[in-house]
């Protein structure tokens, strides 16, 4: 429901859209690097959520001035047969908030088709979690398309929800799993291992074979060192796949949620007080000192808030779910109307640091809202398969989604830039069967023997 608002906004606010040229606010959820005013007092600040990495080698093209004479002609810089590379020369996509629409119409034509019945579930059951995640990383790969591969952008991306939603989810997650004890230290680094830094190691291995075979770039022994062991800060580490700032972060969060727990052990300190402190320390220190430090740093928080008080939500949604559901459709259409007219109200209004909380926390107000709609739909026994496979792979599909996209994209060099909608969805297609691989391969090394 919010990509469909999204779109229908980028095609009836033009203006907007073009207001953002001066402020360029574009979303994604990735490395944020936000610039400071320029010293002659103007307010074109941008704040870019998913930029290029500095550092990054650069290719031997040169970004196209302006749009290419033949605009349905695909570009891209060919980096093997026909295979194209976007960290340099972008796709320029005319139209693209039409191409948005398509693009979202189909998704939701794939969720629906494949809705079936089953049996109701409460709020935020594991089911719901796998399908939030399913549509979080289909938000994360479509707003990439936007930031690191278009020359053109629509007026909304929405990647950075996905985002919101998968470090949401992954504080309610744990929360959950652990009670309310401190998990076994042992216990507690397997899993963290098993689950998130194996397939990680995967991928990073591929990555770097990639780039050294069909890019020459080699990584410096000091980045394959840090990056190795979840630390990604460089530039040359974040141009590896432009979205494992996210692995760094949420390793750095598991270590937190940890410590908090152990404190409230030993000391009955409450571990919300830690991470929510911990998560306003993150902000102000990637505001004021290092931008592209991070992003979204209070989701986890929320997901753990949201993990404490659980069985209460649930009961207040299920004796007026009718409410809840009229409050989420409230949260969504506010939610993306807000950062649609963000462009236009921010340089008049809002001085930067309110900018950025609120564009923060209005990602947090879409996950609440899609958390609702799913749990509706949940109720009444309704699940999609489309939403679910994603969620399952969803790991996977976002450690490969990167390198595939923007580096070594096997499919929008093949077809005309007019059936970008197809070249899209075909894209996510070799995503899915890649990672069912990866996950498979994965899954059946973790089993007990």
């Amino acid at each position: 429901m919010a990509l469909l608002v999204s779109a229908l906004l980028a095609m009836v606010l033009p203006a907007a859209g073009t207001a953002s040229a001066a402020l360029s606010v574009t979303c994604s959820g990735s490395n944020a690097e936000a610039r400071r005013p320029a010293e002659n007092g103007g307010v074109a600040i941008a704040l870019v959520l998913g930029a290029p990495a500095a550092g990054a080698p650069p290719l031997a093209a040169t970004p196209p001035a302006s749009a290419p004479k033949d605009t349905n002609e695909p570009t891209g810089t060919v980096v093997l047969g026909f295979l194209r590379n976007y960290e340099v020369v972008k796709l320029y996509i005319r139209n693209p908030e039409v191409h948005q629409a398509i693009l979202v119409l189909l998704f939701g034509f794939l969720v629906w088709i494949f809705f079936r019945k089953a049996n109701p579930t409460p709020l935020l059951d594991r089911q719901q979690t796998e399908q939030l995640k399913g549509l979080a990383i289909f938000l994360i790969v479509f707003g990439h398309l936007w930031v690191h591969v278009s020359q053109n952008r629509p007026l909304l991306a929405l990647s950075e929800d996905g985002v919101t939603i998968f470090l949401l989810l992954s504080g309610f997650g744990l929360a959950v799993s652990s009670g309310n004890r401190c998990p076994n230290a042992k216990t507690f680094v397997t899993r963290r291992l098993m689950r998130v830094m194996l397939p990680y190691w995967c991928a990073t291995v591929v990555v770097i074979a990639l780039d050294a075979v069909i890019l020459g770039r080699i990584l410096p022994s000091t980045d394959l060192a840090l990056t190795l062991i979840g630390i990604n800060v460089s530039g040359p580490t974040r141009a590896l796949d432009y979205a494992r700032w996210f692995v760094t972060f949420i390793l750095l969060w598991y270590v937190i949620f940890y410590l908090a727990m152990l404190l409230k052990d030993k000391a009955g300190l409450d571990p919300l007080i830690l991470l929510f402190s911990c998560g306003l320390m993150f902000f102000l220190f990637d505001h004021y000192s290092v931008y592209g430090f991070a992003y979204q740093e209070f989701a986890f928080p929320v997901g753990c808030a949201l993990a404490r008080y659980r069985d209460e939500i649930r009961s207040r949604f299920e004796r007026a779910r009718g409410r809840w559901v009229l409050f989420a459709v409230a949260l969504l259409a506010s939610g993306v109307l807000y950062k649609a007219l963000m462009p236009v109200l921010y340089p008049a209004l809002w001085p930067m640091l309110f900018f950025r909380f609120s564009f923060h926390a209005t990602s947090i107000a879409i996950a609440a809202g899609l958390i609702i709609i799913l749990g509706r739909f949940g109720a009444l026994g309704q699940s999609s398969r489309t939403l679910a496979l994603l969620g399952v792979l969803s790991y996977e599909i976002f450690l490969m989604h990167g390198p595939l996209l923007i580096k070594y994209n096997p499919v929008f060099g093949l077809l005309p830039v007019a059936l970008l909608p197809l070249s899209f969805m075909l894209l996510l297609g070799i995503l899915l069967i890649l990672s069912a691989g990866i996950h498979r391969v994965l899954v059946a090394y973790d089993r007990p023997r």
